[in-house]
């Protein structure tokens, strides 16, 4: 369990700093592609960034499973280079425990977005 919230605390922080930069990357792409329009109904500046917050939310829905992707990858490939997955596999801890629960976190995401899991499919999850 300590393994769990270890790399819960050094995943936490990188997920939400990714949420962000991809909810505002996304945001500013929204708003470069509409700026013409914005512009062609002499849009206030007020008006632009009420669209910009209404917008926020959906943004955030669609950068959660990338930040996952990114932070969990991320904290891995970060572990691997300081050895610590090394010393994990010496000491008998399989991978696929600690990561199923980074997994599953990401699942009701997938539920509600229509998609299926494939953990069904997937050997580490049986």
């Amino acid at each position: 369990m300590k393994l769990v919230i270890y790399l819960f605390r050094k995943i936490i922080p990188l997920f939400m700093g990714t949420l962000l930069f991809f909810a505002l990357v996304l945001n500013l792409v929204d708003l470069f592609i509409n700026i013409a329009t914005y512009l062609q109904n002499s849009c206030s500046v007020r008006d632009i960034l009420m669209v910009m917050v209404y917008y926020a939310p959906k943004t955030f829905w669609y950068a959660v499973p990338v930040a996952i992707l990114f932070s969990t990858s991320y904290a891995l490939s970060e572990m691997y280079a300081n050895n610590e997955i090394t010393a994990l596999f010496a000491s008998g801890v399989s991978l696929s425990n600690p990561c199923r629960r980074f997994y599953l976190c990401n699942c009701p995401h997938l539920h509600i977005k229509g998609q299926k899991p494939h953990h069904q499919k997937c050997h580490l999850f049986q």
